[in-house]
This record gives structure tokens, C-alpha cells and sequence, in this order.
């Protein structure tokens, strides 16, 4: 590990590229990120994605924020590619007009997007849920650009020693490789004729690489909490078989290591239908701290994702609760129509 490295675990930046793909057909390099703007601007915050799917011969971007008009901005799109020209060992993830760049290794990355009337003002989420072709078809197009820079404030880490998300499920196909970092984004966005500067907004990131069969991990939570008072927690539970697994950590502000999460509980309802109803909370221990949180939910997106489609709830909350501040999580769930 170089001296120049942010990084608390086995991972650093030799591992900020583009990946050697393995011969499994869903070999999928992932660089993702999320950010909240909460009520500074017109949006909520965002969800930015590229996964590199070479021996499928395609790679996906895709790009979720939220308003604060209830619509939300929405872009999916697959792009061509080959896997005997596969870049392996670049710092750039590019996919149609979306490009994640790691400018400086485990500390800084430039996201960019510029297209007219890709993205979609997607009017009414739930009926999104269902019918997503038809929904997407009658949404209204909108000029979308996006310049930001983002910038780490705590060292790369793990949600478990080896950097298997899933350490307990090994007939889970799914991010065997996987760090993560918390940090800040800075920048523009532009919907339309508004544009909003962002500076210094909440911000998490992750990269993973390895096979990826989303509908193996069909009842799953994934959460990040940025709290007031600067801590930062992100916890994932999964759910096989009657067996529960779940870890995480969480990183109070000055600290150079995480501390890693001993129980995770989610205090929530939410069953796979077309969109999460009443608050939704989280009660996480440490071997020195108990954090109880909840909130209202103030945006979300529901997407199926797989071949045997499992929907996933991404979605936005203010935390109302004693801790304040919010919350960006994932409920995946096997689809449930009412």
C-alpha cells in the first residue's frame, strides 16, 4: 500500500481502475455514488452509476435524482461493449454520455454528464414501478448537465475484512470485491433552465468488481447515514433462507479508522410493493454506541433490476428523529404488485 493511499483497509489506489474481468458472463465493474443536497437546491440529491459489463458485451449508466416537487430525474442507458477492447486498468468509467473519473486515487473523482433530452421528469414514481416502458415513454425529456468533483473526507474501507459485501453468502453472486469511502461533492447541476451550484454536499462512493447476479440478494437492505453531527454510517443486510446477514461501520468525524457495526435492525414495513409507505428507521450498534434514526421519506425511485427482476426502492429521507440529518438507502425486495 502506498504512503500516498486514503485507504483503512487491503484496498488503494491500484485498485481505482477498471478491473481484469474473470470469465463468469456477469462480471460487472462497478464505480457508484450518492449524494444528498437536501433543501439547498431543487433536487433532493442523486444516485450516479456506471457498471462495466464486458462479457455481456454492454455497459449501463444511469443517473436518479429526486426533486423536490415529488418528480424525479431520471436516465438509464445501455451503451456497446467489447470485451477484446476492454480498458483495463483506466481511471475513467464511460458510458454513453455519462464519465466517472478518478482524477487523484482514493481522494478525488470528476463526474460528468451533458445530453438533451436523455434524461426524464418522471412525473409519478409509483406508477413507475409497474409500468416502467409506458411511464418512461410519456415522461417529459429535459436538458440534464452535471459537473462535479468529488472529494474524499475519510480513508477507503471495507464492510468486511476480505472486502466480500456478503461475506456469510457465498451462493450470493454479488460484489465480491468492494470498498467504500464517504466524502463531499462539489459542482454544478443544471435540469432544464435551472442550475444549481453545489458545494460541499454529503457524498459516498463505492467500487466493486466480480460477478453480479442482482436477483441472488433478493432481500437486501443497503444504507448510508449522514448524520448532523458529521458521523457517517453505511450498513448492508441481507436476508437467504431465514438467515440474516448484516455489517457495516461508522466513521465519527477526526477518526482514521471506521468502527465496524456488531448489530443492524431495520424499522420498517416495506415488502417489495410499488413504493415504501410511512417512516422508515434503523437501529445500529457498535461494541461502544447505540444510533437510533428514523424518517420521513422525501424522494425515491423504484427500478427492477435482473434478468428475474427484483425491484429495488432507492430512496431519500430526512431523518426527524432525535439524530438528525439523512439517509440514502436501497430496499431490494422480491416484487410485490397490490
Amino acid at each position: 500500500m502506498s504512503d500516498l493511499d486514503f485507504s483503512s483497509c487491503n484496498f488503494g489506489s491500484a485498485h481505482e481502475s477498471l478491473q481484469a474481468p474473470g470469465e463468469h458472463d456477469s462480471h460487472n465493474d462497478s464505480a457508484y455514488f450518492n449524494f444528498i443536497t437536501g433543501d439547498n437546491t431543487g433536487i433532493i440529491g442523486g444516485v450516479i452509476r456506471i457498471g462495466m459489463r464486458p462479457n455481456e458485451g454492454y455497459s449501463e449508466a444511469s443517473i436518479v435524482m429526486p426533486m423536490r416537487d415529488g418528480a424525479v430525474a431520471f436516465y438509464y442507458k445501455r451503451s456497446p461493449l467489447s470485451a477484446l477492447e476492454y480498458p483495463v486498468g483506466s481511471q475513467q468509467w464511460e458510458s454513453a454520455s455519462l464519465k466517472l473519473e478518478a482524477v487523484i486515487a482514493s481522494r478525488q473523482w470528476r463526474l460528468t454528464y451533458s445530453e438533451k433530452d436523455a434524461v426524464r421528469l418522471v412525473r409519478d414514481p409509483r406508477s413507475f414501478a409497474d409500468k416502467p416502458g409506458e411511464v418512461w415513454r410519456a415522461s417529459s425529456p429535459t436538458l440534464c448537465e452535471i459537473d462535479l468533483v468529488w472529494e474524499a473526507q475519510y480513508p477507503m474501507h471495507v464492510l468486511s475484512p476480505g472486502g466480500n459485501l456478503m461475506p456469510d453468502g457465498e451462493e450470493i453472486v454479488y460484489a465480491k470485491n468492494h470498498y467504500e469511502q464517504f466524502g463531499s461533492i462539489s459542482g454544478t447541476l443544471r435540469l432544464g433552465d435551472e442550475q444549481w451550484q453545489i458545494s460541499k454536499a454529503p457524498s459516498f462512493r463505492d467500487h466493486s468488481w466480480g460477478p453480479r447476479i442482482w436477483e441472488s440478494a433478493p432481500d437486501q437492505d443497503f444504507v448510508t447515514l449522514y448524520l448532523d453531527d458529521g458521523r457517517r454510517v453505511v450498513a448492508l443486510a441481507n436476508r437467504l433462507d431465514g438467515h440474516e446477514d448484516g455489517h457495516g461501520v461508522i466513521w465519527k468525524p477526526g477518526e482514521t479508522a471506521p468502527v465496524q457495526i456488531q448489530q443492524y435492525k431495520i424499522l420498517a414495513d416495506y415488502a417489495g410493493e410499488p413504493a415504501p409507505t410511512g417512516p422508515i428507521g434503523w437501529k445500529i450498534s457498535t461494541s461502544e454506541d447505540v444510533i437510533e434514526v428514523k424518517g420521513e421519506v422525501v424522494g425515491y425511485m423504484p427500478l427492477r433490476v435482473g434478468k428475474n427482476p427484483v425491484r429495488i426502492a432507492q430512496t431519500f429521507l430526512r431523518l426527524d428523529g432525535d439524530l438528525k440529518g439523512w439517509a440514502k438507502t436501497d430496499l431490494t425486495r422480491p416484487i410485490f404488485t397490490t
